[in-house]
């Protein structure tokens, strides 16, 4: 029986070599922007609006750092690029661009008028570039010149060429350091697995990569669906000479040598030190402080980020001199402890797979360019770091920078934290209120999702506050839709704003937000029926019964259509013509309207019964 009959696909090979990483390059160019629409791959973490926020707050503070103390660079009329690998759906692109024009008036002033800002969204596959040049919110900073795109494989390119204004990004052209953005992609790059034993030797981790219950087909054409069958086997094998481990890249090799060498520090003399005889952090728990992974000789267990070095070399490669900061976001490790015990390595499936990030390595390869680097001191959760090459130092110091990312970024409360918190609220608090929702809402710098998560809240509860209160929240509202990416048209925010409006009597604004829903996410017979209901309390009764008829084209037994379309023809012929200037008969009470949407004066259950038919 030969390798495939048996399902298997890699024998003792290096991680970074298997073929997995293969398919998972082939997984992304074939779902496509499936991977965020269906939530394949989870991203709420990665790009709500409190961390688009704290991430454009960042560069905005790098951005006036660097122009406000370096003059020459007024000189030149380019921009800093900001260049995002693996873009993804481009939401975190959008609400980062979203959120920097909101501080525009915070912006450097250059003298010679020249733009500050261009984001570049890149993939390594142009597979969602259509979805990009279609997409409504996306196409006005296109136009602005504020936006482009280009198809980069951060691994593997040298250079990336610009969709939009065909411009080539090279060093030889780029005379500003790059920001290159990266969320949840290191942990999707190539890694490879070592070992510290108990006397401070060092072992590499082979892989054996089995498919066993696949289809003998998929293992034959190796189509990416084959990943939801992968398992892997480890086995450890001693290394001679770390020095020749890797030919051609002696930085990786270094990079495990220090690896190697504060895992034995740490388990010997009970903490951890670079050869340089710098301490490694002092936040790191002493050993025995983690149940189950470490004690005295225990050894370490590490992965080693080959593919996330190659990416910033390549990003780094482009600008002038090498200068480059790094922000990034991922699962992680920055911490020495979180590596102790022998232990095999950690593959998360999901439809595609990930790895933990070892951003303590990726301190070390910064620090080896002569770079800075930040992360949060938190063992557990999502983690953020920045990294910087040829920056920081005493020509370009960044005071403001590193202040505000290490304040709300490399903090104690920082995405991972606001991402709990709401989750928290919504899920642990029985009856949350209408000023706690709209407190994490502003919190999270008007995030969509959360209103999503809080809006029936808002429905009950918004007719109720003081005017003062829904003055405010009339101005919040728009403050969400101008962050609101439609992406899921499950998750129709459009809507629901529109029934906060009807819920604030600010009819005409509902329709407008009704009209919105039905280009987002689709027309639907509730929409429809919410329009004509606005309609009829502004006395446009023609139009409220066009409304409620085309909500009866889509849905002919929806009984609240037929209910008010009855009321309206009554009400037209009680009032006679012109019943349009007629403006003494008596409207119901707002009470009486306040489920609509959801069936007026139905049940709970049954609302949220035709709530969750709303969609086609």
């Amino acid at each position: 029986m030969d390798s495939v009959d048996r399902g298997i696909i890699d024998r003792e090979v290096r991680f970074s070599q298997c073929k997995m990483w293969d398919l998972q390059k082939s997984f992304y160019k074939k779902i496509g922007i499936k991977c965020w629409q269906e939530c394949v791959v989870p991203n709420f973490v990665t790009s709500n609006c409190f961390i688009s926020y704290a991430y454009a707050r960042s560069i905005l503070a790098f951005a006036r750092d660097y122009f406000l103390t370096n003059p020459e660079a007024n000189r030149s009329m380019q921009p800093i690029y900001i260049i995002e690998i693996g873009a993804g759906a481009a939401k975190l692109c959008y609400v980062m661009l979203q959120k920097l024009i909101s501080l525009r008036e915070f912006w450097p002033k250059r003298a010679n008028g020249a733009p500050v800002f261009k984001y570049v969204l890149t993939d390594s596959t142009s597979t969602s570039f259509d979805f990009f040049n279609n997409h409504p919110s996306l196409k006005p900073h296109f136009e602005s010149g504020l936006l482009d795109m280009a198809k980069f494989d951060a691994e593997l390119d040298q250079f990336l060429t610009l969709e939009k204004s065909n411009i080539v990004l090279r060093h030889d052209f780029l005379e500003h350091p790059v920001v290159m953005v990266a969320n949840y992609v290191f942990d999707s790059l190539r890694q490879d697995a070592f070992r510290v034993t108990k006397d401070g030797k060092i072992e590499e981790v082979l892989a054996t990569v089995t498919a066993i219950t696949a289809p003998i087909e998929l293992i034959i054409s190796r189509e990416p669906e084959l990943l939801k069958y992968i398992r892997c086997t480890w086995k450890a094998k001693p290394i001679k000479d770390i020095c020749l481990y890797y030919d051609e890249d002696e930085e990786c090799g270094a990079v495990v040598e220090e690896m190697r060498y504060m895992c034995e520090q740490r388990h010997n003399v009970g903490f951890a030190s670079l050869k340089s005889g710098r301490e490694v952090n002092s936040f790191d728990p002493p050993k025995n402080q983690l149940p189950g992974r470490s004690g005295e000789g225990s050894g370490s267990s590490f992965l080693l980020p080959v593919g996330t070095f190659a990416a910033m070399r390549n990003v780094k490669n482009l600008a002038k001199n090498g200068r480059m900061l790094v922000i990034a976001g991922d699962k992680g490790h920055t911490q020495l402890s979180e590596m102790d015990g022998i232990r095999d390595p950690h593959v998360a499936m999901h439809g595609s797979f990930s790895c933990m990030v070892n951003f303590l390595a990726l301190r070390i390869f910064t620090e080896s360019h002569g770079g800075f680097s930040i992360y949060s001191p938190l063992l557990e959760g999502f983690k953020c770091a920045a990294f910087g090459f040829g920056i920081g130092d005493s020509t370009l110091p960044l005071p403001g920078f590193r202040m505000y990312f290490s304040q709300n970024l490399g903090s104690r409360f920082g995405p991972d934290g606001f991402s709990t918190l709401q989750r928290c609220l919504k899920e642990e608090a029985k009856a949350p209120g209408l000023r706690s929702a709209l407190a994490v809402v502003r919190l999270s710098n008007y995030d969509p999702d959360v209103l999503y998560k809080f809006k029936q809240v808002f429905i009950d509860k918004v007719p109720h506050a003081s005017d003062k209160l829904q003055s405010d929240i009339r101005k919040d509202m728009r403050k969400v839709y101008a962050c609101y990416y439609p992406l899921h048209p499950s998750k129709d925010v459009s809507f629901e704003i529109g029934r906060i409006f009807m819920g604030l009597k600010d009819f005409d604004v509902a329709v407008d937000f009704f009209k919105l829903s039905q280009t987002h996410c689709g027309v639907h017979h509730v929409s429809w029926y919410n329009m004509g209901v606005c309609h009829y309390y502004l006395n446009e009764l023609d139009s409220a019964a066009q409304c409620f008829d085309e909500s009866l084209v889509l849905c002919a037994d929806y009984p609240d259509a037929l209910k008010w379309r009855q009321k309206v023809d009554d009400l037209k012929e009680f009032l006679g013509e012109p019943y349009q200037n007629a403006d003494n008969f008596h409207l119901p009470s707002h009470e009486s309207m306040m489920n609509v949407g959801a069936g007026a004066s139905y049940t709970p259950k049954e609302i949220n019964k035709w709530d969750s038919q709303r969609r086609l």
